[in-house]
């Protein structure tokens, strides 16, 4: 059973009258004179004509059970079912299967007539459902002891009001769960109703904000309380910023809006905002920071407006611009597409390529360099340059690093003396290894053999330590000659590349059991001393590394001859190097120790480049070397 509706007085009248002549129509065929039985008849006709005509669907069911007896024409057509199909169902069958067991509890403490059983919910034939009010009353039908029943349809009432009820149950929780202050004012300014997150920010519950003068307990003094009374009377379409004092003392920051009621009431909406406000005062510090650091320090920070093939239309530079580019502010923002002016001719294709780049939401880590020109057309100082982008909107940050680049071409010179210094070490140790070392074990081992023809005359120890020092004779020889040619082989600078790479391979493959290809172009001719020094340094260092960390059993050698350019590569099939410690070693190749920075070194002094791939199949190094053939 549902709520119930207050009691229907018609429906309770009809419920009298209809009891009245059921007991009418009762007792009209007892015996008695004619004149009470025409009388009886024209009461059951009254009735009937009440039962058939009452504009709600009325029945009688049996009391015990619960059959219909009869049935007015209204049930017929407002429930669908016919005459005959009601007498033959019961009060069931047109319940709800949970309303049964209540319903007949219901009849069980129905008392006296009228008497509304409250809101039931039914099922129509075409299997709808309606809800009723029912009035029930106690009557004798025919003999019997039935129940007169009328059925009041409040469907569309009942479940208006079930959905008002659902909706303000929705506005209420939305009001107490909302992180917005929400108070309803009386047109005296006195609160009438605040909501939870009122109470929350001020301290006070909401029924202590209905007992206490809000304004002159929350603003600090009385001029600001009259200030807020006048602002949320005129209700102006703007929010205001108001300073309130909670319950506990504590001062927060709060935005207000209010609505004004065409009952002179008004509702006002605000925020609790310290937090932002915390927010925006730590910012407008970091502004005015960033502001003295931007000034004090001696990068040149800038930013850009770029259009999608990024043409400049803006420009802003810090201070510091005056002492890299030596140009006023001005120039840049009266000229704004003359930034590349600025940048030396063969920089400018670089600084378009990273623009580029920028443009299609790439971030320069590493930043560009370019040397731009100064003041006087002089190409002057060198620029590294890291940008960022966002929207169309450019930032970035100029650093002058032309003593760095001047330092960087010093240690490079130095470098690549000190590398040529090394070559003309190991030359000069090779040749004295095999000229002066190799030729006094010669002799050793020469005398060694004369006294081994006359080992008959020695004992059998003597004979013993004899051979063995012969044998580390040849051993030192062959050892000291092997040394002296991988120091410097001399076929490098008698005979070029190709044979100094042909004698290494067969040496490699001979100490270490790795099968070694080797390519060689027939053309290959002899390259500049420096050159044919850097590939045969390269090829050994990779080899090296081949054999103590790769585990291949296989490598090759390819050498590409080309106009200008010579082309090394060295691959094997070992376990190659992961991805984490090759980024690294692109990142700072001496990491790895110094064998892969010392080849770069040894090709950037040549305007070469050094390439690394690995994978799991294994490693393959790429070494470019400008180059000319000498003709020899």
């Amino acid at each position: 059973m549902k709520v119930a509706f207050a009691p229907d007085i018609l429906a309770g009248s009809l419920v009298l009258w209809i009891a009245f002549g059921a007991a009418v129509f009762n007792g009209a065929g007892r015996s008695g004179p004619k004149g009470p039985a025409r009388r009886r008849r024209a009461q059951k006709d009254k009735w009937q004509m009440l039962f058939e005509k009452y504009p709600q669907p009325t029945w009688v069911f049996d009391q015990e059970t619960l059959h219909f007896l009869a049935v007015s024409q209204r049930a017929v057509r407002h429930y669908g079912y016919s005459s005959q199909e009601f007498l033959s169902m019961t009060i069931k069958d047109i319940s709800l299967d949970d309303d049964v067991p209540r319903f007949l509890e219901c009849l069980e403490a129905t008392g006296e007539p009228p008497d509304s059983t409250g809101i039931w919910t039914h099922r129509k034939k075409d299997g709808s459902f309606i809800d009723v009010e029912i009035f029930l009353e106690r009557i004798d039908f025919g003999g019997k002891p039935a129940w007169l029943e009328v059925a009041y349809d409040v469907t569309g009432p009942y479940r208006a009001g079930d959905v008002l009820l659902k909706r303000n149950q929705t506005l209420q929780t939305i009001f107490d769960r909302i992180p917005v202050m929400i108070t309803l004012y009386d047109s005296s300014g006195k609160i009438q109703w605040a909501n939870q997150e009122g109470s929350r920010v001020l301290g006070w519950s909401p029924e202590e904000l209905q007992q206490i003068d809000l304004l002159e307990a929350s603003c600090p003094d009385a001029e600001s309380s009259q200030e807020a009374l006048k602002f949320m009377l005129e209700a102006p379409p703007e929010w205001r910023d108001f300073k309130l004092r909670t319950r506990y003392g504590h001062t927060v920051d709060t935005s207000w809006t209010s609505i004004r009621l065409p009952d002179g009431s008004c509702i006002g909406l605000g925020k609790d905002v310290t937090q932002q406000k915390r927010v925006e005062d730590a910012l407008v510090t970091v502004e005015a920071t960033l502001r003295e650091m931007t000034v004090s320090i001696s990068d040149c920070l800038w930013s850009a407006e770029v259009d999608s093939q990024g043409r400049s239309a803006g420009r802003r530079f810090s201070p510091v611009e005056r002492k890299i580019t030596r140009k006023p502010p001005r120039f840049f923002m009266v000229s704004p597409g003359k930034w590349l002016g600025i940048i030396h001719p063969e920089d400018r294709a670089q600084m378009k390529q990273a623009l580029q780049k920028l443009l299609e939401r790439r971030f320069l880590r590493e930043g560009e360099e370019c040397r731009i020109f100064r003041t006087g057309g002089a190409s002057g100082s060198a620029v590294a340059t890291a940008l960022d982008s966002e929207g169309i909107r450019l930032d970035g940050a100029a650093r002058d690093i032309t003593y760095r680049k001047r330092a960087e071409e010093t240690v490079r010179k130095l470098s690549g003396r000190l590398l040529r210094l090394q070559d003309e070490e190991r030359r000069r140790l090779a040749r004295e290894l095999h000229e002066v070392t190799a030729q006094s074990l010669g002799a050793l081992i020469m005398n060694l053999g004369l006294v081994q023809q006359a080992e008959r005359t020695l004992g059998t120890r003597e004979r013993r330590a004899l051979t063995e020092s012969l044998a580390i004779a040849k051993e030192c020889s062959k050892q000291v000659r092997t040394f002296s040619y991988l120091l410097h082989p001399p076929l490098l600078d008698e005979l070029g590349l190709a044979s100094a790479l042909n004698w290494f391979v067969e040496g490699f493959r001979s100490r270490s059991g790795i099968q070694v290809d080797i390519e060689l172009p027939e053309d290959l001719g002899r390259l500049p001393q420096e050159v044919e020094t850097t590939l045969f340094r390269v090829v050994q260092e990779c080899f090296t590394n081949i054999l103590r960390h790769s585990g291949s059993s296989s490598a090759s050698v390819r050498v590409a001859s080309h106009s200008n350019q010579v082309t090394l590569e060295v691959a094997d099939r070992g376990k190659g190097i992961g991805s984490d410690v090759l980024k690294k070693v692109r990142r700072n190749p001496a990491s790895l120790g110094v064998g892969i920075s010392g080849m770069q070194e040894r090709l950037r002094q040549l305007g070469g480049t050094l390439e690394i791939d690995s994978n799991s199949s294994g490693t393959k190094v790429r070494a470019i070397v400008p180059a000319t053939k000498t003709g020899q």
